[in-house]
């Protein structure tokens, strides 16, 4: 398989990079607008940098890995669909809802797959979790508590005209597509209260929690809060705590870590060793692209992102949002 990167304003793109180079999957080439940036990774990674979106388009590639500013996903996905390339786009998969139909309508029409980034589904721990529900083990479940906290990203990432919202947008989707995914059900009502620090000079939420009223009764809340501090020894988490009537289940994404004291820079830091998702993700990306089928599906990034955009109208308003 051939792939492309289009833009590296994400910095997830650099795992993508390492992640194709370890399975073997060929990296044709790189475009940024920001020539200066996309010039940099392309000498860092050894591959050809392409100035012009319809240049790096024509590359004989099966399919383009969109790491671009939020706002600008729409055209970048519209653009490849029209090239006939298959898509794997970082969350949030667009903007508005409006936006991510016409995606999807595009993608369709062209016969494209457009995959959204869900590398949480890749997770070990939680693949042994969904497993361990559909067992029965701790009988029905009737509550969930979940965190998918950050520190606050610098640049666009904490703009809303790039971006297109903060905390809520950008944390919450991979964590509310989990929720949806382990208990196989859909959002009825969301309440969240959301804040904005006076103290970071942002225009987005950096502050938030919600909560959720799923239709088959099941209750449960979300922090997807920017809190971490700067000194904290890893970037984010990931957890999720799942009560049952019979049991209950402590989930923790990334608990494989070493702790590493540098004396050197009077620094501490924690290192994961665990399985890398996004080489997981991608890899299962690549085989079902060449076998013509979608690893996952954009309706339920879309799903995830409309409880999200319906939370951030709730805690705009200060009431709770029926979807």
């Amino acid at each position: 398989m051939k792939i492309g990167i289009l833009s590296f304003a994400n910095a997830n793109a650099w795992k993508y990079a390492r992640s194709a180079k370890a399975l073997g999957i060929e990296l044709l080439g790189i475009t940024d607008e920001n020539e200066e940036r996309g010039r940099k990774a392309s000498e860092e990674l050894g591959v050809s940098f392409i100035p012009t979106k319809e240049e790096f388009l024509s590359l004989p590639i099966d399919a383009v890995i969109i790491c671009s500013e939020n706002v600008k996903h729409k055209d970048d996905v519209l653009l490849c669909a029209q090239a006939k390339k298959h898509i794997l786009c970082e969350m949030p998969l667009a903007i508005s809802l409006q936006d991510a139909q016409i995606m999807l309508q595009h993608c369709e029409e062209n016969s494209v797959f457009l995959i959204p980034a869900l590398p949480y589904r890749y997770s070990p721990p939680l693949q042994r979790t969904k497993e361990i529900l559909k067992e029965g083990q701790i009988g029905e479940v009737v509550a969930m508590k979940a965190t998918c906290r950050s520190k606050l990203p610098h640049g666009w990432q904490a703009t809303r005209r790039l971006a297109g919202g903060g905390a809520i947008i950008q944390n919450a989707p991979l964590m509310i597509d989990i929720m949806r995914w382990l208990i196989e059900d859909d959002v009825a009502e969301v309440y969240a209260e959301i804040a904005r620090s006076p103290h970071l000079n942002i225009d987005v939420e950096d502050v938030a929690t919600l909560s959720f009223r799923f239709k088959g009764g099941v209750f449960a809340t979300l922090d997807p809060s920017w809190c971490l501090p700067d000194s904290y020894p890893f970037p984010f988490d990931a957890t999720i705590d799942i009560v049952g009537r019979e049991g209950a289940l402590i989930v923790n994404l990334f608990a494989q870590l070493l702790s590493h004291i540098d004396e050197n820079t009077k620094s501490f830091n924690w290192r994961y060793w665990g399985s890398d998702i996004y080489l997981l993700m991608l890899k299962d990306f690549s085989e079902n692209i060449s076998e013509g089928e979608a690893a996952l599906k954009a309706s339920d990034a879309l799903k995830a992102l409309q409880v999200a955009w319906a939370g951030l109208l709730s805690g705009e308003k200060q009431e709770p949002v029926t979807l």
